[in-house]
């Protein structure tokens, strides 16, 4: 099935018809558009549904590896292909003690914030590492813009404009409309979260033939 996508300035227009106010007025075009991206970020940042590679060349010593500043969450982490088992501090200090071992081939990973520290430290330079990862999505500008929270899953185009409504509502000081609109968007992620695959895999291939079959939102 092919989808339409939404671009920014036809996303503005479904925002506002919801208002009430066709040309800007109480809410100015930049508020509702940041509003907008910021709903594709909290999507993504619940749904985890952008799926990103992030890729590194191995140095010798221990030295943290920064992830990007759209990371959310890992997935997956790989040394020269094969994949790491993922420690906390405590188990690092079972296994490997308060010394940093090298070695030819690194086993487990650590995350700590936004970096990540491999165990045992790798001894060669220049080791492919593949970081599997969840990322926010970048902001769309421009009229004709799509995000790419909606490039990816196309039928998740509502959840954003209700969160960009909440905050609409919020400046508008209509707290009922405001917790109301915020309890559909969290409703309707949590019903999308439950009708994607459990094979995470599998959105990343077809998400909106997936979701066009299970997921049916009904609230405008």
């Amino acid at each position: 099935m092919a989808f339409a996508y939404l671009t920014l300035t036809e996303n503005e227009d479904e925002i506002r018809s919801m208002l009430h106010e066709s040309v800007a007025g109480m809410w100015s075009s930049a508020e509702i558009r940041r509003w907008y991206n910021l709903g594709c970020w909290k999507t993504a940042e619940l749904l985890k549904c952008c799926k990103t590679e992030f890729d590194y060349d191995s140095v010798v010593g221990q030295s943290p590896y920064v992830l990007e500043k759209s990371f959310i969450d890992l997935k997956e982490v790989t040394y020269n292909g094969q994949p790491l088992t993922k420690i906390n501090h405590a188990q690092k200090q079972i296994i490997f003690g308060s010394s940093t071992p090298t070695s030819a081939s690194s086993t487990h990973y650590l995350p700590w914030g936004k970096t990540i520290n491999l165990y045992p430290a790798p001894d060669t330079k220049d080791i492919p590492i593949l970081v599997y990862a969840y990322e926010l999505p970048d902001f769309a500008s421009g009229d004709t813009a799509v995000n790419r929270l909606i490039e990816l899953c196309p039928q998740l185009w509502e959840l954003p404009i209700l969160f960009a409504l909440s905050r609409a509502e919020y400046k508008d000081k209509n707290s009922v409309r405001q917790t109301g609109n915020l309890k559909l968007f969290y409703d309707a992620c949590n019903a999308a979260k439950r009708s994607l695959p459990t094979d995470e895999d599998y959105i990343d291939m077809a998400p909106a033939e997936y979701l066009d079959n299970n997921y049916k939102p009904s609230y405008f």
